[in-house]
């Protein structure tokens, strides 16, 4: 059989009916209407097959579509699952690199406070200060730091002379700070980085005001090197897929393993470098508005997501 279109001039006048012929034949068939002269007639065969081509390829453009969907979906899912333990594990291990310099500081604390470590006596004081790195390779320097701000080091790896003792008392910065601990009830806390110069390393500080009682008797210090986290971060990520990093402020990278050999020209008012600066053009795009907001709430879980694109490409950096 072969259907026919409907003639506009006869639906015009409301006497459209359908037609049908024979197949193979010239002639119509005798019960049936003749068709109008230049009606379009077109086979039902091509009919069916448009329509089920045209079926197929919808069902084909929703399957593509919704495998797309649930594919992107499983790699976000695939991405979160293997970042967030990542990051959780750059927190766990920074903080066992860096725990350990504040628990030294407290024994010493208690050595100090209890008198088994007498001030008065400088070269028992000296020889505690020098034991106490043994336990704390991440430690390069350990000081006391008297209300007078007279200044006892005990620094690592120093040839002939280990532990030195020098006048501070003409640093403003330092006798801002030891009025402050003089007069604060808190514990050690983490203070600024600084450089050393002659080694082109970064530091950061951990200070602990020590008393007995009510009376202030000094400050103890400990200098911790941050180019070691950016070895402990590139041991973490595996390969350039999961890249850690650790911002401070922001703008500065503290870790990051293209730092595992420093990054030269730092100093004490600029101790590290900037996002722009380390070489990483991923990075320093973390912060740019040009984000896919539809994959950063494809994500869930206590991490904060930003998706940025970049070069046609979509990164999702991850971080607390």
């Amino acid at each position: 059989m072969s259907a026919t279109a409907a003639n506009p001039a006869a639906a015009a006048d409301g006497n459209w009916r359908p037609v049908v012929s024979v197949p193979g034949s010239n002639a119509t068939h005798p019960n049936l209407p003749t068709p109008e002269p230049g009606t379009r007639t077109f086979s039902i065969t091509v009919i069916l097959t448009v329509s089920v081509v045209l079926l197929v390829a919808v069902a084909v453009g929703l399957l593509t579509l919704a495998g797309y969907r649930v594919a992107r979906q499983n790699t976000l899912e695939l991405v979160q699952d293997k970042a967030v333990p990542i990051t959780d594990s750059v927190i766990t291990r920074v903080r066992d690199y860096l725990d350990p310099a504040r628990a030294e500081l407290e024994f010493l604390g208690q050595l100090i406070v209890t008198d088994q470590v007498p001030l008065s006596d400088r070269a028992t004081l000296g020889t505690a200060l020098r034991a106490s790195l043994a336990g704390v390779p991440q430690v390069s320097v350990v000081a006391y730091v008297h209300p007078d701000r007279q200044v006892l080091r005990a620094l690592r790896n120093r040839t002939g002379t280990p532990v030195v003792s020098s006048d501070w008392s003409d640093d403003p910065v330092l006798r801002r700070t030891m009025k402050s601990e003089s007069l604060a009830s808190s514990g050690g806390y983490w203070a600024s980085l600084f450089v050393a110069e002659n080694v082109g390393r970064t530091y950061v500080n951990v200070r602990l005001p020590v008393r007995r009682g009510k009376e202030f008797l000094a400050s103890l210090v400990a200098g911790v090197a941050i180019d070691p986290i950016s070895d402990l971060l590139s041991s973490l990520g595996g390969d350039y897929t999961y890249n850690p990093f650790i911002l401070y402020d922001k703008e500065y990278v503290l870790a990051h393993p293209l730092l595992q050999a420093g990054f030269s020209g730092l100093n004490d008012h600029r101790p590290l470098p900037r996002l722009v600066e380390i070489g990483d053009p991923i990075l320093s795009e973390i912060w740019s508005e040009n984000r896919d907001h539809a994959t950063e709430i494809s994500f869930s879980g206590n991490v904060e997501v930003r998706a940025v694109n970049y070069l046609g490409k979509t990164y999702v950096f991850m971080f607390r």
